[in-house]
């Protein structure tokens, strides 16, 4: 297997691994990206319709974006919210709870 061959792989794989994620004519809009020799720009793609549709995928596949597309696609094109999008139980953003002020933590914060 060659090295294109291999990222190819493993894009085709996160694609599919979050398939259930997406519309189906968002899986076909990346997947067409990909298929037709921009499988970096269907990636962005990816990217940009979680961030726009709201989405909330696992940590892996926010990762996998990320990796898969460093060194092809400058970071900042991006969306700079797409960390926002995952699944709290994911490594995503946690609920803050706001506590008063309690003495039986210890004093003051």
């Amino acid at each position: 297997m060659t090295e294109m061959e291999d990222y190819l792989g493993r894009v085709h794989g996160l694609v599919i691994a979050a398939a259930d994620e997406l519309t189906h004519d968002q899986y076909q809009e990346v997947w067409h990206l990909i298929e037709h020799g921009e499988p970096a720009e269907g990636l962005r793609s990816f990217a940009w319709i979680i961030s726009e549709e709201g989405l909330t995928v696992d940590r892996l596949i926010v990762s996998g974006i990320r990796s898969l597309t460093e060194g092809l696609i400058d970071s900042e094109d991006l969306p700079a919210d797409l960390d926002d999008h995952v699944r709290p139980e994911n490594g995503g953003p946690k609920v803050h709870y706001i506590f008063d002020r309690d003495e039986t933590f210890g004093g003051s914060w």
